[in-house]
């Protein structure tokens, strides 16, 4: 690449390679149509498929709010306080929304613990919250890819370690916590 190797994610899997390798997996681009099993492709031929899977790139879209509320499909840039709180509402959190170089996981159960600890009262969100989205979505914008792709990304541990940072000492283990369902 033409750029730094960390400020783009590489997309790693053995068994696809493997797979292409001996025509397992047969990559194409440009389809036109399909009709059943039958793919139409842009330089006009066509052949059948048992399994179709379009890689379209990543759109953030959520078709369940209204684009006047929150639509993030188009941004390049998007400023989330830890990659989940929105400064305009902070009772929306926005929970594993973001593209870690490494295990999306424990940064997802982080944020979980920070929501739930600020909505029990444990955790209070800084004064600040619009201003540190901003700089948070500017060190990813100076780190990263100027692609929607990357618009989310984040360092695995870098990251990791600031969450863990904010969860109050006082904080349940609920991970611990038995549960008991009827079925």
């Amino acid at each position: 690449p033409d750029y730094p190797v960390t400020a783009c994610h590489p997309t790693l899997n053995s068994e696809l390679l493997y797979k292409i390798r001996h025509g397992k997996v047969q990559p194409q681009k440009g389809i036109v149509q399909v009709e059943g099993k039958k793919v139409t492709f842009a330089d006009g031929h066509s052949e059948e498929f048992d399994v179709i899977i379009a890689a379209t790139g990543y759109k953030i879209r959520f078709p369940f709010f209204d684009k006047d509320f929150i639509d993030f499909e188009d941004e390049e840039r998007i400023s989330l306080y830890l990659r989940m709180i929105h400064p305009k509402y902070q009772q929306l959190f926005f929970i594993g929304l973001l593209q870690p170089q490494g295990c999306i996981w424990p940064l997802s159960e982080m944020q979980a613990k920070l929501a739930g600890n600020l909505i029990t009262g444990r955790w209070q969100l800084p004064n600040n919250l619009e201003t540190l989205a901003e700089q948070e979505s500017a060190e990813i914008a100076k780190e990263f890819l100027h692609t929607k792709r990357h618009a989310i990304e984040v360092h695995y541990h870098p990251f990791l370690r600031k969450l863990k940072r904010l969860v109050p000492k006082n904080a349940p283990n609920w991970a611990d916590r038995k549960v008991i369902s009827e079925v």
